[in-house]
């Protein structure tokens, strides 16, 4: 296991305690493979300086970089983001392929043995509105039919943007209010 690497991801403490707690899970479990891995992730990491702050893309990039190779399939309907997501991922270009287009579209489309290949699953196009959070759950579960039955049954998978009963978040709305929301007993 390369210690540098595990350093390094400790180092992008900008994603929040929750999400270092999956890529270092996620880590060990690509190490424990010991093979090429493969993952697809939807809606790509395109804001923010790498040197401070990580996107999924960018982590797990450096990642399959430094481990046995992967590859990485990036989907975003919005070009605007992909083309940053680019500009930010330049130096993993090799091993990452940016595909424009609806996700949920990509993935019913996706090559069979590509699909069963996937040691990962990453959902994250469409962001969660804790206030109106059903639009971005009926998405991911489009994807996540979109695939389901095609993946191998090893195959990690993870949602981005949600919330455990009990929580709390200060939501913060583009005029600079800020409310705070409560899950309360849901699941969010």
């Amino acid at each position: 296991m390369n210690n540098n690497v595990l350093d390094k991801i400790n180092n992008y403490t900008d994603i929040g305690e929750s999400r270092l707690k999956f890529i270092n899970k996620v880590y060990h479990y690509f190490v424990s493979l010991n093979r090429f891995i493969n993952i697809l992730e939807t809606g790509c990491g395109h804001y923010g300086d790498c040197k401070t702050f990580a996107s999924m893309t960018y982590v797990f990039a450096d990642i399959l970089n430094n481990l046995k190779g992967g590859s990485l399939l990036t989907v975003d309907i919005n070009e605007n983001n992909l083309n940053k997501c680019k500009e930010l991922t330049k130096n993993f270009s090799h091993i990452i392929n940016y595909k424009l287009g609806d996700s949920v579209d990509t993935l019913r489309n996706l090559n069979e043995d590509f699909a069963k290949s996937l040691d990962l699953i990453i959902l994250d196009s469409y962001d969660l509105n804790l206030f109106n959070p059903n639009p971005s759950g009926i998405h991911h579960l489009q994807e996540l039919l979109a695939l389901y039955n095609r993946i191998n049954k090893n195959c990690l998978i993870a949602i981005d943007d949600n919330f455990l009963p009990g929580s709390w978040v200060d939501w913060t709305w583009s005029d600079g209010r800020v409310e705070r929301f409560e899950t309360k007993e849901k699941l969010i």
